[in-house]
């Protein structure tokens, strides 16, 4: 039953304490996200009451907070839930989270006319940046037995110092570590999903670190090539290009074996990363596509992400342009030259 939230003015906290949203900042597909009379606190206020399942997830979170110490920032890094939102005649409607102030979504920062726009000084070393600090994220997530599942363009945010921010963390699949009864993530992404979950009901299923793993090589992946997608290409085969997710079920990409995909003339080659960095994605979407538990951890691409970085190079025509001295050449001048564009300006 469609509840008549905003009709009901007066929400506490479970200590009865009282909460006024002051401004709506976000709207989705469950509710909306508002500021609070409290500093560096929002409201998520569902649009449907939810339901007992849902409840009982809240508060197995709201009682086990991720340790999130090891991190290098002093910036929230997880917006978990911190404590449930009721109103007037006791039902819950939502729940109190940190605010993740002065950041982005992920895509505006990857998609390059956007950084042009927004973050014109974020050249390649940023986002090797996001990348590692996007992995160690989710390495500490991992270490705490969730699952994130949906992992999409925007339920990251990113700050101007490339530090890293994850939202919408009560989709996440937890487990609560007294009875193990597992809470899961109901929502996914199809461009996101791994190919063995495609077409299958997220409600029902119980996902591993090896799904979120193939997540995270998507977004690495957008984020080192301007935002272009691993299974997108040009097709070379006779019949209608089919749709990306057959592509990602039958394991079609720009580099897997005798690929029916071809790159375009404006596609960033897999090449210009360090070889660390390519053997992973190699592994994650060709040998991990049969064999999902074998794509790369989150430890596996922060440690190669550190050595990547070690050998990034700044160019000496361009000094926004930074290459991998693997490559032996700055590539955006290269591509420049061929195609009349500089995406980092």
């Amino acid at each position: 039953m469609l509840s008549n939230l905003f009709n009901m003015p007066n929400y506490h906290d479970s200590k009865r304490k009282q909460i006024s949203l002051t401004k709506m900042i976000a709207k989705g597909g469950e509710g909306k996200v508002w500021a609070t009379n409290r500093s560096g606190c929002l409201a998520k206020i569902y649009t449907f009451f939810p339901d007992t399942e849902k409840v009982e997830k809240l508060n197995v979170m709201i009682a086990n907070p991720l340790i999130t110490s090891s991190l290098n920032t002093r910036n929230i890094s997880i917006a978990w839930p911190q404590d449930l939102i009721y109103n007037n005649k006791g039902n819950c409607v939502g729940f109190l989270m940190p605010e993740i102030k002065k950041a982005k979504p992920i895509f505006e920062i990857y998609n390059s006319k956007r950084r042009r726009m927004i973050a014109p000084g974020f050249n390649w070393l940023y986002l090797h940046a996001v990348a590692q600090n996007l992995a160690a994220i989710i390495k500490i997530i991992h270490a705490n037995g969730c699952v994130i599942g949906d992992i999409n363009q925007k339920n990251i945010l990113v700050n101007n110092q490339a530090e890293v921010a994850i939202i919408d963390t009560d989709s996440f699949q937890v487990t609560d570590p007294k009875s193990q009864k597992i809470f899961r993530c109901p929502v996914g992404t199809s461009e996101f999903t791994p190919p063995e979950l495609l077409g299958k009901k997220f409600s029902i299923l119980t996902q591993t670190k090896c799904h979120d793993r193939f997540r995270l090589a998507v977004i690495i992946y957008y984020l080192l090539f301007s935002g272009n997608h691993p299974f997108s290409g040009r097709w070379n085969r006779l019949g209608n290009q089919p749709k990306q997710e057959e592509l990602i079920k039958q394991g079609i990409w720009l580099y897997s074996k005798n690929s029916f995909l071809q790159p375009s003339p404006s596609t960033i080659p897999l090449d210009i990363v360090h070889p660390s960095l390519k053997k992973l994605f190699l592994k994650c979407f060709n040998d991990g596509h049969k064999n999902p538990g074998i794509r790369p951890s989150a430890k596996d691409w922060l440690k190669a992400l550190e050595i990547a970085t070690g050998k990034l190079k700044q160019c000496n025509l361009q000094k926004n342009h930074i290459y991998s001295q693997t490559y032996g050449k700055c590539y955006w001048c290269e591509r420049k030259a061929n195609l009349g564009e500089d995406i980092f300006l």
